[in-house]
């Protein structure tokens, strides 16, 4: 009770030593490869079971553009030394977090502690509320490419705003409350283009 769970802290750098290997990451709104990539799938998971057994959300980010693995505002971004994911246990029991990969591929997050009453539970729900023009291309010119050569450096990206709620449901279904969880923006980009002359 009253303790701070750090994501960074428990799990520590991402290294290739610890057994972390090499794959897909955001980094600057590009898409890249770092040892620990993919790793924000197991914060996101936690993150959304945090929420839902009403632990406090201390410290959460969005990626810098959405995710494939869930709604637009319901991801949770963490990188070494930071952004970090923090959750803080603000009632009077203990948390235990339990966390293991299913023979799917999937990764589980089950969370014990005390339980809400009457049957009362609680949902995520995200939604997107604005859609942001990537606007004009960024076209460079470059001496290497032939005449008339064109290289698309980089894709346009739309941008986004999602806001995410948690919702409060008594044991038949009925919305007790609904609270502000988190807003979140994700940028966009224009595409980078180098032409020859």
């Amino acid at each position: 009770p009253g303790q701070t769970f750090s994501y960074n802290e428990t799990v520590g750098q991402r290294t290739t030593k610890k057994g972390f290997l090499l794959a897909g990451a955001y980094e600057n709104g590009t898409t890249t490869e770092a040892v620990g990539g993919g790793i924000c799938q197991t914060s996101t998971t936690l993150f959304n079971a945090a929420v839902k057994a009403d632990l406090t959300i201390a410290e959460r980010s969005p990626h810098s553009k959405p995710v494939a693995y869930v709604d637009k505002g319901k991801d949770a971004a963490v990188d070494w030394p930071g952004p970090d994911l923090k959750i803080r246990n603000d009632t009077d029991q203990p948390v235990y977090i339990v966390c293991y990969l299913s023979s799917d591929k999937r990764v589980h997050v089950s969370i014990y502690g005390k339980k809400l009453p009457n049957g009362m539970y609680i949902r995520v729900s995200a939604e997107t509320t604005e859609t942001i023009s990537p606007g004009k291309d960024k076209v460079t010119y470059n001496p290497n490419l032939a005449p008339g050569e064109t290289v698309v450096v980089s894709t346009a990206r739309y941008g986004y705003k999602a806001v995410a709620y948690k919702i409060y449901y008594k044991a038949d279904g009925t919305v007790i409350k609904r609270e502000l969880l988190a807003r979140s923006s994700y940028a966009a980009a224009p595409a980078v283009i180098e032409v020859g002359r």
